[in-house]
């Protein structure tokens, strides 16, 4: 299958289009990001930041998490801060970050009924490659948006539009998955129906309040909504 088109739509496939999160909906990275933003902040004698604060803002773009965590800073500060955190996460986070269950099955089985699957995250496209690589869905995911390869971040609906203008998608063919506010907001902007994971780094009450079309305990569970099963 051309990755950069949409399939040819079947009578059993609800969405043809899934646009997928990856940190905390794909993959349990929130370890990794914690120690590496604890080891940032040690590293340029920052102090030390509440770690369920600092969880609440995985999704974001990464200068936003640290605008979000020194509002009274500068973009010297943030940018500094995004330096160092990149320098570091390859050697904290990289082989020790797992899908979550049900993950690589249910994403083999939507390509294997034509579904188009694409990534839009805050993460950058070179640790988006790499980790796509180990985990070995380079084949069956695409296209791939990561930090920087659109305007617009997070929450703006920006690399939605871009996977749907990319693929030929309408909105209402195409499904946005995340396990944050900013993900859900993404894909509503893009007018696209949206399903929120409970089991990512944001808890259910608060996906609830931003109305996801659907919610999902577990990643399986989207075979069900993709497939009209």
């Amino acid at each position: 299958m051309n990755m950069n088109t949409a399939p040819v739509p079947s009578a059993k496939i609800r969405y043809r289009t899934v646009i997928l999160d990856f940190d905390g909906t794909l993959a349990d990275t929130s370890a990794g990001i914690l120690a590496t933003v604890r080891e940032t902040l040690s590293t340029l004698s920052l102090g030390k930041q509440d770690p369920h604060f600092v969880k609440s803002l995985i999704g974001l773009p990464l200068v936003k998490m640290f605008e979000e965590m020194f509002p009274g800073g500068d973009s010297a500060l943030w940018d500094e801060c995004c330096r160092t955190y990149r320098r570091l996460f390859p050697s904290i986070a990289f082989g020790n970050v797992p899908l979550f269950p049900e993950v690589s099955e249910t994403l083999h089985a939507l390509h294997d009924e034509g579904v188009l699957l694409a990534i839009a995250s805050s993460r950058s496209h070179s640790s988006l490659d790499r980790f796509l690589s180990d985990f070995g869905l380079c084949g069956i995911v695409g296209p791939v948006l990561g930090d920087g390869d659109v305007q617009g971040k997070k929450p703006a609906p920006d690399m939605v539009l871009s996977v749907l203008s990319t693929t030929g998608t309408a909105p209402s063919e195409a499904l946005t998955v995340g396990d944050t506010i900013f993900d859900i907001r993404m894909g509503k902007g893009a007018f696209t129906p949206t399903c929120a994971v409970s089991f990512g780094n944001q808890d259910r009450e608060l996906l609830e309040s931003e109305s996801p079309t659907y919610i999902i305990d577990r990643f399986g569970a989207l075979l069900d909504i993709v497939l009209c099963r």
